[in-house]
């Protein structure tokens, strides 16, 4: 799923996946499976160089990296991958405007983010999720469950939780429309 939505378009679409966030227990299973799909973890030089190229100075988003193939961004930023990587991922720590993976990218590019305990993934997901705008993201079954007090796995179906959470009046887990006043809603969180 988030293969198909980061590299269909090559992440132009502002509601396209910005993070994996995982559990450490988790994170090598995760880096395994995401790798034999085309996932390619950059090094911290690397994910260094690309940082560059993604941000201009003035902290706006390069207009030049927006829906570029992530082989054509790592030439650009100094490095190269295999021909069939599809997403490039770099490991972020924290989440706000200085550091640029937690940031939107309009391009084939995730930031990772490995927590120690499903608490702090919650915690990171609506970190994440206030910083860029909360009527922009959608937030897996279990997040939205969690946040509606039903409980890890209570809800499979990630559209029927999200149903639930706009019938109750709680958050919804589904992409809430593009940005701006034009008709869509912005979720109000805490």
């Amino acid at each position: 799923c988030i293969l198909r939505s980061k590299n269909f378009d090559f992440g132009t679409v502002c509601a396209s996946e910005q993070s994996i966030i995982v559990e450490k227990s988790m994170e090598q299973q995760v880096k395994d499976t995401a790798s034999q799909l085309g996932f390619y973890f950059m090094s911290t030089d690397e994910a260094g160089k690309l940082a560059k190229l993604l941000f201009r100075p003035s902290g706006a988003l390069n207009p030049d990296i927006v829906g570029k193939k992530a082989v054509k961004l790592a030439e650009m930023a100094g490095f190269s991958v295999p021909s069939g990587t599809k997403i490039l991922v770099a490991r972020e720590e924290q989440a706000g405007p200085n550091y640029p993976y937690s940031m939107e990218k309009l391009c084939p590019v995730l930031a990772l983010f490995v927590e120690p305990d499903e608490d702090a993934v919650m915690a990171k997901a609506l970190e994440i999720l206030h910083l860029e705008g909360s009527g922009l993201k959608a937030l897996g079954a279990d997040v939205l469950c969690h946040l509606l007090g039903l409980g890890k796995g209570a809800v499979q179906d990630g559209n029927l939780c999200a149903a639930l959470g706009q019938r109750l009046g709680k958050l919804p887990a589904q992409n809430a429309g593009a940005a701006g006043d034009n008709g869509n809603f912005a979720l109000q969180i805490g």
